[in-house]
């Protein structure tokens, strides 16, 4: 199955030598601690690579729509891009993981399988506005346009996996 991943050109060198390397969730975003403490929480704080069928970080008219439902990604909208670093200079990885991989998982599918109660830094669950339970599942919608493109690898990928495209 060939999924991409996309990520600065300075770190090529790196990748090609040792592979892209599992990480936690929101570990090099630039967000609140809060923020990090429940990217980390959705996915039962494991370190993942993310990988998306998108060879590009346009955002799309879904993603657009995504984004407006739940408000505030003004900037990003505005921006035209999902990913925005390196001036949006990024380059699109393309990594060939065998469709039945045990370690890769279709990201909304595995949330709500794995769906749990988000709790604070007391151990107490968090409510939303409205009072209802915060679970890992209804978080995700605040962090991920069209989610449904998105996959997560449980654990590193050699470089034998990876191809860098040709400029």
């Amino acid at each position: 199955m060939i999924l991409y991943h996309h990520t600065d050109p300075a770190y090529l060198p790196s990748i090609m030598e040792v592979g892209l390397l599992a990480r936690p969730w929101g570990y090099d975003l630039d967000n609140s601690p809060e923020d990090r403490a429940t990217l980390s929480a959705i996915l039962h704080h494991r370190s993942v690579v993310w990988l998306t069928t998108q060879s590009s970080t346009s955002l799309t008219k879904a993603d657009i729509a995504v984004l407006r439902q739940h408000g505030g990604r003004d900037k990003m909208i505005a921006s035209g891009l999902w990913l925005e670093r390196n001036g949006g200079k990024l380059v699109a990885l393309k990594v060939d993981i065998p469709k039945h991989s045990k370690k890769l998982a279709r990201f909304l599918a595995w949330v709500k399988k794995n769906e749990a109660v988000i709790l604070d830094e007391n151990g107490v669950a968090r409510c939303n506005d409205a009072g209802e339970l915060w679970t890992t599942a209804s978080a995700v919608s605040d962090y991920i346009p069209a989610g449904a493109q998105w996959y997560i690898h449980f654990g590193d990928i050699p470089p034998k996996r990876i191809t860098v495209p040709k400029h």
